[in-house]
């Protein structure tokens, strides 16, 4: 799949809705990234992570999408610079139906995260959560192979 594309076509998407919210977008995605996926699966695990990014940050707060590759893996990174997610929490977010006390108030079940790291975990791909200080950025890292290398 040209995961280039996928994140091209999420962050096309999405950026009206995160400029009606007085966010800035940064983008900065490498061409030519090829993985073996399911575009549809994939468009969803990126559209669940950009949307939880802007759902949960306030007004002005900046969201950078990056995808790069290199050395046999290719990384897409979804990061904000709003509240995060503590430490603590940051494994159990994972699970189905899980969301933190602050978030109660905004509409959603607990399972957008939970559903990106199945289809990451699908894909056969690493998806963390790190601190952003402040906010989060969600990593999620690809292998490729030989014939699915970077082009």
């Amino acid at each position: 799949m040209d995961l280039t594309a996928i994140v091209n076509t999420v962050l096309e998407l999405y950026r009206s809705s995160i400029e009606e919210k007085h966010q800035r977008v940064q983008e900065a995605v490498d061409s030519g990234l090829v993985i073996m996926g399911d575009k549809e699966l994939l468009t969803q695990l990126f559209s669940n992570l950009l949307e939880n990014a802007t759902l949960h940050s306030p007004p002005g707060a900046r969201v950078a999408v990056t995808a790069r590759g290199d050395s046999g893996r290719v990384a897409v990174n979804i990061s904000d610079d709003g509240p995060g997610i503590p430490e603590s929490m940051r494994d159990k977010v994972l699970g189905r139906f899980v969301r933190l006390e602050s978030s109660r108030t905004t509409p959603g079940s607990g399972l957008g995260l939970s559903l990106a790291s199945a289809i990451a975990h699908l894909h056969d791909a690493d998806m963390v959560l790190l601190g952003n200080d402040p906010g989060l950025t969600v990593r999620v890292s690809f292998k490729t192979g030989a014939e699915f290398a970077v082009r």
